[in-house]
């Protein structure tokens, strides 16, 4: 795969992180993050880790592309499973 690391984003919860996160398009980190991290992030979920911080994600993402009310009425669909 040949990804820019402008177009990665990058979910990460300890110092080590800071290391990797000036590097990515978008750097996320959990709410219970160290708060170091919560300065150099991009977005803070609402989600502790442990709590649900993939779903969250994986919603912000699909956001982008429609709202999630149209993602589950596609989802509904048949055709989707092709």
């Amino acid at each position: 795969m040949n990804l820019d690391p402008a177009e990665a984003a990058y979910v990460g919860d300890d110092v080590i992180d800071l290391q990797v996160m000036p590097k990515v398009g978008v750097a996320l980190c959990p709410a219970d993050a160290h708060l170091l991290l919560h300065r150099h992030c991009s977005i803070v979920l609402h989600k502790a880790a442990g709590e649900g911080v993939a779903r969250e994600v994986a919603d912000l993402i699909l956001s982008t592309r429609m709202s999630l009310e149209e993602a589950y009425e596609l989802a509904q669909k048949p055709e989707f499973e092709k």
